[in-house]
């Protein structure tokens, strides 16, 4: 079985990419860039088109981790109605997993765009693989 030779992205390609991860820095602006860029360039590149899939599905998964902080938050405060220092660990707990996971997520857009920005294809865990199939197996 013969290989296939590795695809180098165009600059103009791993400019749009990389801006799609550096929008991402921009809550919920960030998914209308990516979904933007990958409209406009569906028919011109698979690769800009995977890559802004991908940053869509970043910027979905901090929401995500939003919405569960915002339960979390919640459940703390309901725990502290019971017992007032155990909601008080559980939300001080909550607000530096926050954090890290904010500052995370800022490292990883930068990362991500800076190598999308160097012609480099990144799979994301997890999801990356099965966007990966998508635009480049059934495209065919």
């Amino acid at each position: 079985m013969m290989k296939r030779p590795v695809y180098r992205m165009r600059a103009n390609e791993s400019l749009v990419s990389g801006l799609a991860y550096l929008a991402n820095l921009l809550p919920l602006w960030g998914i209308l860039i990516a979904w933007a860029a990958r409209e406009s360039w569906r028919e011109r590149s698979r690769h800009v088109v995977f890559h802004t899939t991908q940053a869509i599905w970043l910027q979905v998964a901090l929401l995500l981790a939003f919405i569960a902080y915002a339960v979390i938050r919640l459940v703390g405060n309901l725990v502290g109605e019971i017992h007032a220092t155990a909601g008080a660990i559980l939300n001080r707990l909550n607000d530096w997993v926050l954090l890290l996971l904010v500052v995370l997520y800022v490292v990883a857009c930068l990362a991500l765009s800076w190598l999308t920005l160097d012609g480099r294809t990144i799979l994301l865990p997890l999801l990356g693989p099965r966007i990966h199939r998508q635009e480049y197996e059934e495209g065919e």
